[in-house]
């Protein structure tokens, strides 16, 4: 390949994003050519994904979260992601040896605040870099490849087992309308609620609850919210994740399925759901309501109407701040969902079975008005 044009990270032109794209597409078919390749096929938010790994290593570790939404490999995809690491071989273009070093080694050189590659992050091209896992995902819009490359030189973080591809997934959904939000999910016979709210809000705990009790089971951190032709909560992972020891004491039978035993004090315990309980999980449901969960401390769960306003302010700021590139186009399309159903403020009570039979008068109830 020709030498790309030289210059200031914002004066690159669109040669330079085109040249380093077709770069690392033949970096990643270099590494299927002397690894092998694996493919495996999704049905997401309602989309055929397809992900070709290359080498049999990553394909399991990084599609456990996913397997419960496994499809059959018979149509083409409308999205194709490229997935290799550091481990498969080195690029033999010495310039782009040196970017991928350049860049995981002195990345605060190379990304802005909300994690977007300085001289790549520019539509149709949309890149960013994760300096904990490591992960570079860049994502080409008008052929809808995307490119997912890590630097193994550390294991990988429990947190990118539990919910990988979320950058690039929140890219690509964004550009057809539908939201990658950081929320929870139950319901029950195509109906469902989303729980909103930042962490230890209650939310990972009324999900479990509820999976135990019998509902579906649609996200614990991760939901992809279509608000058009009505709007409906979509499933992304399987996992669910439990913070020190007071949650696995709340669910004790989780306690001996965790993946990650052996983690940090700061790590979350992980579960991939679909691997013990996968008739207890569903892929969507209309959205019924939007439920805000508040930890009280006393013994009964009580519910009572919210507004908009409090919906909104429970969702949008976690979504913004976990996800790169999110900008005012994911926050209109936000508040649009808090506009679409009920709220209702979920008063967790200490009587951890009374939260199951709040959330199903809900799902089970009329449209109720929601308060302005």
């Amino acid at each position: 390949a020709s030498l790309p044009p030289a210059g200031r990270f914002e004066d690159r032109p669109d040669e330079w994003r085109t040249w380093l794209f077709a770069e690392m597409r033949s970096h990643f078919d270099d590494a299927v050519a002397r690894k092998g390749s694996e493919t495996r096929d999704f049905e997401i938010g309602g989309k055929r994904i397809r992900m070709n790994f290359a080498g049999a290593d990553l394909g399991h570790t990084l599609t456990r979260a996913l397997a419960h939404l496994t499809a059959p490999s018979q149509l083409d995809p409308e999205l194709t992601i490229c997935v290799w690491d550091s481990t498969n071989h080195k690029p033999d273009s010495f310039l782009l040896k040196a970017y991928l070093a350049a860049v995981t080694h002195d990345w605060w050189d190379f990304v802005n605040p909300r994690g977007q590659l300085l001289d790549f992050h520019k539509p149709p091209f949309m890149a960013a870099y994760h300096p904990g896992s490591q992960v570079l995902s860049v994502l080409d819009l008008s052929s809808n490849t995307g490119l997912y490359w890590r630097n193994a030189a550390n294991p990988l973080p429990y947190y990118e087992a539990g919910s990988p591809f979320r950058t690039m997934l929140h890219w690509w959904f964004r550009a057809r309308g539908m939201q990658f939000v950081h929320a929870a999910s139950v319901g029950a016979n195509g109906r469902g609620v989303l729980l909103v709210g930042k962490g230890g809000s209650g939310k990972s705990t009324s999900a479990l609850v509820c999976l135990n009790a019998g509902l579906q089971y649609l996200g614990d951190d991760y939901c992809v919210v279509a608000v058009n032709p009505e709007p409906t909560v979509h499933s992304l992972y399987n996992t669910c994740k439990l913070v020190g020891e007071a949650d696995l004491e709340r669910f004790p039978g989780l306690a001996q399925r965790v993946w990650n035993r052996e983690r940090a004090s700061d790590d979350k315990a992980t579960v991939f759901l679909q691997e013990h309980w996968p008739e207890r999980l569903g892929r969507c449901g209309t959205v019924q309501a939007i439920l805000i969960p508040q930890v009280t401390g006393k013994r009964n769960t009580a519910l009572r109407p919210g507004t908009r306003m409090e919906a909104l302010t429970a969702l949008a700021p976690t979504t913004l701040a976990q996800l790169p590139s999110s900008d005012a186009q994911d926050l209109r399309t936000m508040k649009e969902i808090v506009h679409s159903a009920p709220v209702f403020v979920l008063e967790l009570g200490t009587d951890l079975s009374q939260i199951p039979d709040a959330i199903e008068r809900i799902l089970n109830a009329a449209p109720v008005e929601v308060v302005s």
